[in-house]
C-alpha cells in the first residue's frame, strides 16, 4: 500500500488529537493496510471483487463519545497535486457511506484539507455537497465489480452526470468532483466536532 502523503497523515493526526481533545475516544486504524499483514493485505488490495472493494473502502477511523455513548466514522482527505482548486474525493467509498448512512442510520464524516489555499472544510455524508460531475476511468481492474459499482454510485449520486475517462494516473478509482464554490461553504470539521461533542 502507498504510503500516505505526509498532508494527509497530518490532518489524520490533527483530527485525532481535537476529537480527542474534546472528549471523544479515538481507536486506532481500522484501515485494512494498517491491521492486515503485509502479505494478506498486498493479497487484498490486488482483488477488485464487490467484497474486497468494499472491505478496502472502510472508513479508517472511528470516534466515540464516551458521554452519549454514540459513535461515528471519519476520513481524512487532502487536496491532491491537481491544479484544479475543486475537491476531487474517491465515489465508491463515498458511496458506500453514503448508502449505509440512508439504509441504516451511520454516520461518517470528511474532514478535508487544502494545504496551498488554507482551506479546511466538514461535511456529514449524508449532506454531501452535489459534486458536479462522477469521473470513471477505463479501468479493466474494476471490471468484474462495475456492474455493482455503478448501482451503488446511482443510489448514492442519482443526479450526477456520469463521464468516462482515460485512466492515466493514480488508483485507476471513480471519483467525483465537488466544485471549489460548495467547498466554500462548507463549515470546519474542527466546528463539526465541537458540535457533536456538545
Amino acid at each position: 500500500m502507498p504510503k500516505p502523503t505526509r498532508e494527509h497523515a497530518q490532518l489524520e493526526a490533527d483530527v485525532k488529537a481535537y476529537a480527542e481533545k474534546l472528549g471523544f475516544i479515538v481507536p486506532r486504524s481500522l484501515t485494512y493496510h494498517d491491521v492486515m499483514p503485509e502479505d494478506e493485505e498486498k493479497l487484498l488490495r490486488g482483488c477488485y471483487d464487490p467484497t474486497s472493494i468494499i472491505v478496502r473502502t472502510r472508513a479508517d477511523r472511528l470516534a466515540v463519545n464516551p458521554h452519549t455513548r454514540t459513535s461515528f466514522k471519519w476520513e481524512a482527505k487532502t487536496h491532491g497535486p491537481s491544479k484544479s482548486q475543486n475537491m476531487a474525493i474517491e465515489a465508491i467509498p463515498l458511496a458506500m457511506h453514503i448508502t449505509s448512512a440512508r439504509m441504516f442510520g451511520t454516520r461518517c464524516l470528511y474532514a478535508y484539507r487544502d494545504d496551498k489555499r488554507g482551506l479546511e472544510a466538514g461535511f456529514w455524508v449524508d449532506e454531501t455537497p452535489l459534486p458536479e460531475k462522477l469521473w470513471i476511468p477505463d479501468n479493466t481492474r474494476y471490471d468484474e465489480a462495475r456492474e455493482r459499482a455503478s448501482a451503488v454510485l446511482g443510489y448514492a449520486f442519482p443526479k450526477v452526470p456520469h463521464q468516462r475517462c482515460e485512466f492515466k494516473r493514480g488508483s485507476g478509482a471513480p471519483f467525483v468532483v465537488i466544485a471549489i464554490e460548495e467547498v466554500e461553504k462548507l463549515p470546519s470539521w474542527r466546528d463539526i466536532l465541537k458540535g457533536e461533542a456538545r
